[in-house]
């Protein structure tokens, strides 16, 4: 059974290469995007969601590549390579699994350097509930997520609800 996973493994890695690579613009931006036929994404997800043990690498690869992307300046394919990693995790482990959790953490940071605040603040907020249940979550890393959807309330302008947010952020690096 093992090299049937790799063999489906290979062959979605291939299919989600060759539909991201039809995503790209050319390198001269005067040349018109060439379309190419994308598999649906729901099937794509399904075929890798079948190897679950590949699927925290799948999504990692996918998030570097993302933020290579962002560093290029090239947004929207930046955060379909995002929504797709995360959409992957979740498939693989359903929504409210902790090993979503940094995925929806990292598409809302990805959301606030945008400034699309309101896209971001449902991301954290999932991102912590998550974390909040996890009773194995590194501290760390509620912390993390404490600290940032502390500061997004206060670029709201929603101090009060800031508030308690640092203060158990603090806490928990404290520990």
């Amino acid at each position: 059974m093992p090299g049937k996973r790799l063999m489906v493994y290979g062959i979605a890695v291939l299919l989600i290469g060759g539909s991201i690579l039809g995503c790209q613009r050319p390198s001269n931006s005067e040349q018109p995007v060439k379309k190419s036929p994308l598999l649906p994404l729901k099937w794509l997800i399904a075929v890798i969601s079948m190897v679950r043990p590949a699927v925290p690498d799948t999504a990692a690869k996918l998030t570097a590549q993302a933020a290579q992307f962002q560093t290029q300046g090239r947004m929207a394919l930046a955060e379909k390579h995002y929504r797709l990693a995360l959409n992957i995790l979740e498939s693989a482990w359903g929504g409210e699994h902790p090993k979503v959790a940094p995925g929806l953490d990292t598409l809302a940071t990805y959301y606030i350097t945008q400034g699309d605040y309101a896209k971001a603040e449902p991301m954290l907020q999932r991102a912590l509930a998550i974390r909040d249940k996890d009773q194995t979550a590194p501290h760390p890393d509620l912390a993390a997520t404490l600290a940032k959807y502390a500061d997004l309330l206060r670029k709201l302008g929603r101090v009060q609800e800031a508030l308690p947010l640092e203060q158990r952020a603090q806490a928990l690096q404290h520990k």
